[in-house]
């Protein structure tokens, strides 16, 4: 078979960073204080209604002090606190790990109420991995698909790099280990691999997902195969940058460019960064059609035919049916934010070419739209900055001795706003 089309989703993972409330914990803590808990005054225990958490030795490398969350007694996530980088606190962070066995329970009613108790909101998502468990050889489809000199495997605009595997191939690509389909450094990836091996290879402390399996239809007496995508805060947003003017019209860079002297003189431009983020809903996590739905956006396995010239108009190879379940919305929105660091550096260059060309063509029109141009952008001490680098400070102050006050600049001013 070709494809893999009998399968079953899941959420194997799920780390959060939460983001406390400034208002009072109702049952006596403020949550905003959990951040000022260090090594020095930390308690064994904390109390949030319902919620018991209990100090472990810490085993990870960015944090000194660690939690266990109990709820009903049942050991449900851990957190972490006093960060031996200042950034996590600076942002008034708060991870938050889900423990993988809660992941397969009624898990979304348990931290909805740890949230509402604890006065904490959901940040952001800094790892969640979606699961397809299949009883289909997910390994021998993906190789035969691989292996097809018809075939190529597309990641982004070019042709994909030979996958990472753990250990050799034998002949026609049967392998006991795990291998991924993209680098673990990167936002996304997706490993491949034989889950059933796994949880026998670790002493069955995973039968709970073997429960998992039989619950919702898999045959445990044969080889369960597990497609992973592993995805990080990284992938939920994407950056562009833009230019937006007086009249919310906006210009990509390359169009920017374009623009002559003049025209970014009389018009007023401010760099921006279009983000455009994927809203996730903690509430659908446990809908296999929500899963599906963000694994379909996500999904870097792209086989092709080799059929066109062209790398994106080869027809698609689906390694994976993912049109078993119905569609799910994804919220998605974009949002302008002002980017201070690119405006500074789009001004200062905006200058530096209007004076050096008033330096070729001794033209005073282009050390006027200069002044004009800053004035409309506040930008004054950087043109004072390129008047220095240019070394004409004497010439400006002979024949402009008033050049921010004068009349005709000012007017120019006015009927560039």
């Amino acid at each position: 078979m070709n494809q893999i089309t009998q399968y079953i989703p899941c959420l194997d993972k799920l780390y959060l960073n939460l983001k406390a409330n400034l208002t009072e914990c109702p049952f006596g803590l403020d949550s905003f204080n959990l951040l000022t808990v260090k090594q020095a005054n930390a308690k064994d225990s904390y109390q949030i209604g319902s919620f018991t958490l209990k100090r472990e030795t810490c085993k990870s490398k960015n944090y000194r002090l660690q939690y266990s969350i109990y709820y009903k007694n049942n050991h449900f996530a851990t957190t972490y606190f006093h960060s031996l980088t200042d950034f996590n606190n600076q942002t008034g962070l708060i991870p938050l790990h889900l423990l993988n066995k809660s992941l397969y329970t009624e898990w979304i009613p348990t931290l909805t109420k740890f949230l509402t108790q604890s006065n904490l909101n959901i940040s952001t998502f800094s790892q969640l991995d979606i699961a397809l468990d299949t009883n289909q050889d997910a390994e021998a489809v993906f190789f035969k698909l691989e292996d097809n000199s018809k075939n190529f495997r597309l990641l982004g605009k070019k042709i994909a790099p030979a996958i990472s595997t753990l250990g050799k191939r034998s002949k026609g690509g049967k392998r006991e280990d795990s291998y991924q389909v993209g680098s673990t450094k990167s936002s996304r990836s997706i490993k491949i691999y034989n889950k059933s091996k796994e949880i026998t290879d670790k002493g069955n402390i995973k039968q709970y997902i073997t429960e998992h399996h039989k619950i919702n239809g898999l045959d445990t007496t044969q080889p369960v195969w597990r497609v992973e995508l592993k995805l990080t805060n990284d992938c939920f947003k994407d950056y562009t940058s833009l230019f937006v003017n007086e009249h919310g019209e906006l210009l990509s860079k390359h169009k920017m460019k374009r623009q002559t002297l003049q025209d970014m003189a009389e018009t007023a431009y401010e760099a921006k960064t279009q983000v455009d983020s994927i809203t996730i809903d903690y509430t659908q996590l446990d809908s296999p059609a929500y899963l599906i739905a963000l694994f379909k956006i996500f999904n870097n396995i792209d086989f092709r035919l080799k059929d066109n010239k062209t790398l994106k108009h080869c027809t698609k190879i689906e390694f994976i049916n993912l049109n078993t379940y119905n569609k799910q919305l994804i919220m998605k929105q974009t949002q302008y934010k002002d980017s201070k660091t690119d405006n500074q550096r789009q001004h200062k260059q905006m200058l530096r070419k209007l004076v050096e060309t008033f330096k070729q063509t001794q033209q005073p029109t282009h050390f006027e739209y200069a002044i004009t141009y800053a004035d409309t952008h506040h930008v004054k001490p950087l043109l004072n900055e390129v008047i220095k680098e240019y070394n004409i400070s004497t010439y400006v102050a002979m024949n402009f001795p008033r050049y921010f006050e004068d009349a005709a600049i000012e007017h120019k001013l006015q009927l560039s706003m």
